[in-house]
């Protein structure tokens, strides 16, 4: 009897929302029917949950399965139900040569693929590259979608302190709303972030997610456009490559569809305030050429004392050394000496007036 092929499944979907429509059950309900119409042993399934198909390095799992795959010879199919659960892009598709190299094939569920077989092989090489043209035409058209969205004075989604979302804009919570306007009020009179966060974490109020307030969260409120009936939207273009360095200079800014919360008055008395104390004074170029002087002069103090100390160490050496050569040929000339010539040994010239 042959001995039963080992396989591990993986199951993975691109967002949170897919995860409640049991689509990763779907997944691994396909992948264990499948590993038992072809008698394999199915060792594990490895769960991703919810994560984006672009790069592998964020899919903790997965690197976790590549890497048990590579280190174990007892695993012979890694099973996905498509091929674009493993990867969506043409470089990260390159991993299963690594895997077939360590003894270990892909097989696709729904198309058919067993890399075991050449053509398959090749057919999912050239797949991996429509994959990702693929996912970048989806990416186009939903940006197109979001950005007529945000035109249109609509938000895309996003949980915001003070509103509740739904498919028809924002709608105000009144009872976030007034904490909104005791940020903005609070400001506006004279207090900090860190004591405006204080004063709301002491009094019992939490953020959207049921967090205490941060220095971080109270600047996002005052700066966000949303509290005077404004969509901003695109403020950072090309998230997934630049992250923060690919700040818009022209972001989408709309009037919204939802009422505001906070008065054009006050927006600008927070807003003057937060350009005020964010503003950096130009340092002064004498006092800034002094401080430098003054740093040279000290690190030049402290360089002439260690050379002071290494050559005191070098004279207190050489004072042993003398004071030792000269015992030696004091002691010897005495043992060669006649005994009649033996007589106290007269001390010489003082060492410490030598050296």
């Amino acid at each position: 009897m042959s001995k039963r092929k080992v396989a591990v499944g993986y199951i993975r979907v691109s967002t949170e929302e897919q995860t409640l429509n049991f689509s990763l059950e779907y997944q691994e309900e396909h992948i264990r029917k499948f590993c038992n119409n072809h008698n394999y042993d199915l060792k594990h399934i490895y769960n991703e949950g919810f994560g984006s198909g672009t790069n592998v390095e964020e899919r903790e799992v997965f690197c976790n399965m590549m890497a048990d795959c590579l280190q174990n010879d007892d695993i012979d199919y890694v099973i996905v139900l498509a091929d674009h659960r493993f990867a969506r892009n043409h470089a990260d598709a390159n991993l299963v040569d690594r895997l077939i190299k360590s003894g270990t094939n892909l097989i696709c569920v729904a198309g058919r693929i067993n890399t075991e077989n050449r053509n398959d092989y090749d057919y999912f090489r050239n797949k991996s590259m429509y994959s990702e043209r693929h996912r970048d035409a989806i990416l186009f058209n939903c940006m197109y979608g979001m950005r007529q969205r945000a035109k249109n004075g609509l938000p895309n989604g996003g949980r915001i302190t003070g509103y509740i979302n739904t498919p028809d804009g924002y709608v105000i919570n009144e009872d976030e709303a007034e904490v909104v306007r005791q940020i903005f009020e609070m400001f506006a009179s004279g207090k900090g972030l860190k004591a405006i966060a204080n004063h709301l974490n002491k009094a019992g109020f939490h953020t959207k997610h049921n967090r205490h307030f941060s220095i971080n969260g109270i600047a996002t409120i005052l700066d966000n456009h949303v509290y005077i009936g404004k969509i901003r939207w695109l403020q950072v273009e090309n998230w997934d490559t630049r992250r923060r360095k690919g700040k818009n200079p022209n972001p989408i800014l709309v009037d919204g569809k939802h009422k505001s919360i906070i008065s054009e008055e006050l927006w600008g008395i927070v807003q003057a305030r937060r350009k005020s104390r964010s503003f950096k004074h130009k340092s002064n170029q004498t006092s800034h050429f002094y401080s430098v002087a003054s740093y040279v002069a000290l690190i030049a103090v402290k360089v002439w004392f260690l050379l002071l100390r290494q050559l005191h160490e070098k004279m207190v050496q050489k004072r042993s050394i003398a004071i030792m050569f000269a015992l030696t040929f004091i002691i010897k000339d005495h043992l060669h000496a006649k005994p009649t010539q033996l007589g106290p040994i007269k001390r010489k010239k003082k060492l410490s007036t030598v050296f």
